[in-house]
């Protein structure tokens, strides 16, 4: 990886300039000191680099920008990953910061294939399930469908032999007596009541269907528009939709969504991923346990600058020691199973993509929550 370690005064010249700062960008060690970034002729924007140098001098402390593109010495289109040092005196004072920039082009390429494996996995584990969700419904309506025909042939002959009644009844009481006990008799009565039962029965298992496949387009969504504004509570009741063939046989999922959530920008579909990941682990957690069906809880909410998604289980087979190693595991890494590769995917959609953090408690009664947490900007 090429690292570049760039130290600037307190008015932004360059004092210093690596080698692999001039193998990075192609300027000179004479070219650059004395200069500031912006004047330079680097092939990326620094407009974010501005913005985190003022940042690391107000809070003295140190700031990881977002990924920045850049020209590659190849002329190839890279991806710069940025951190911003602030350098104080003996007094504390600010007098400069130190630049690292490192290509991170391979290691993001690297990341999104172990991304995409991961979703593949996580979308075949759910495949079976799902096509059980569309197709029981999809064949209760048949069903449906075929009783309404059959009881609606019986309400249209019985009406035939009513109408036949009708036209020879004008002057016949004995006539007239057998149209209204036909007309109001068990027969037709319950025939209508099989063909508006039957309407009914297949109308719920379409609209389920339409629920669910809402949902599984909200959950896969639009992966070209990365960064749109995120409705949390649409993304938690899509993914537990979604998983919903997973955790229906182990627990009992409950949504416990905020109102008025602020929005914020991120890639839905990311975040959505890692949540299916942590909500597989927590009916991993459940099944270990070889007891009753348990008891998963989804939140959402906002507190201090951030959104969270939090997923509580009383799952106790699965360690939070286990579970905070899993979850901390670096993306990109070899993953010893499906529960290992979905903590991958978590760490990198909240932590490195959204600059989030992930938190996990356990209440000493076998009970644990993880929590997702992703910053709010407009």
């Amino acid at each position: 990886m090429n690292s570049a370690l760039i130290a600037l005064d307190a008015v932004g010249h360059v004092l210093r300039w690596n080698e692999s700062a001039e193998r990075l960008f192609g300027v000179s060690l004479d070219d650059a000191l004395g200069q500031t970034m912006e004047s330079l002729p680097l092939s990326c924007a620094w407009g974010a680099l501005g913005e985190g140098l003022r940042e690391s001098q107000r809070t003295r402390n140190e700031v990881r920008l977002a990924d920045q593109p850049f020209q590659r010495p190849d002329e190839r289109e890279g991806l710069l990953g940025i951190t911003v040092t602030p350098m104080l005196d003996a007094f504390g004072r600010h007098n400069g910061h130190l630049v690292h920039a490192a290509d991170i082009t391979d290691r993001r390429e690297s990341e999104v294939a172990s991304s995409e494996a991961g979703t593949l996995g996580a979308i075949g584990q759910l495949s079976a399930g799902l096509a059980r969700e569309i197709g029981t419904p999809v064949t209760d309506v048949a069903q449906h469908t075929r009783r309404a025909t059959l009881a609606s042939r019986r309400v249209l002959a019985l009406l035939e032999r009513g109408r036949g009644l009708a036209e020879s009844a004008e002057d016949d009481a004995a006539l007239g007596a057998a149209l209204r006990e036909l007309l109001s008799g068990d027969e037709l009565n319950k025939a209508e009541q099989e063909l508006a039962g039957a309407l009914e029965r297949a109308h719920g298992d379409l609209a389920s269907v339409v629920e669910l496949l809402r949902a599984m387009k909200g959950f896969t969504g639009d992966t070209r528009e990365a960064h749109d504004h995120i409705d949390l509570n649409e993304l938690a009741w899509n993914t537990a939709a979604v998983a919903r063939s997973v955790w229906r046989g182990a627990a009992r999922l409950d949504l416990v969504l905020a109102d008025e959530l602020p929005s914020t920008r991120g890639d839905a579909h990311e975040l959505g991923q890692a949540l299916l990941a942590v909500l597989l682990q927590s009916v991993g957690a459940i099944e270990a346990n070889e007891g009753e069906p348990g008891q998963i809880v989804v939140r959402t909410q906002a507190r201090d600058g951030f959104l969270e998604l939090s997923v509580e289980d009383d799952g106790g087979g699965l360690s939070v020691e286990r579970r905070i190693d899993r979850l901390g595991a670096h993306a990109g890494s070899p993953a010893e199973s499906d529960a290992a590769h979905g903590a991958a995917i978590v760490h990198q959609a909240v932590v490195q993509h959204h600059g989030g953090q992930i938190h996990i408690g356990d209440d000493g009664a076998g009970r644990t929550t993880v929590v997702l947490a992703i910053p709010v900007r407009s």
